[in-house]
């Protein structure tokens, strides 16, 4: 094998390790923005079912005092189960 050939395929496999480190990157990158977008929608949807305008719930969040539904506020804490 020529010296050429040598380092073409010792390229190659350089190539191949960075590629699969940057999709493993990316992968991790979706998922935790794919639990982001859940959280966000299943926010507005608990805002929805409450008859509240979405938008004024979402700047509330922004501002320190996010909508919390009646029921959840009458839980405490330690009686929930934990997060799976």
């Amino acid at each position: 094998m020529s010296n050429k050939k040598k380092l073409d395929s010792s390229f190659e496999g350089i190539l191949l390790l960075t590629m699969n480190k940057e999709m493993v990157v990316q992968a991790r990158k979706i998922t935790s923005g794919v639990k982001s977008f859940c959280r966000i929608r299943g926010y507005i949807s608990i805002v929805k079912k409450n008859s509240l305008n979405v938008l004024d719930a979402i700047e509330r969040v922004f501002h320190g005092r996010p909508f919390l539904p009646e029921d959840y506020l009458t839980v405490r804490i330690t009686d929930r189960a934990p997060p799976i």
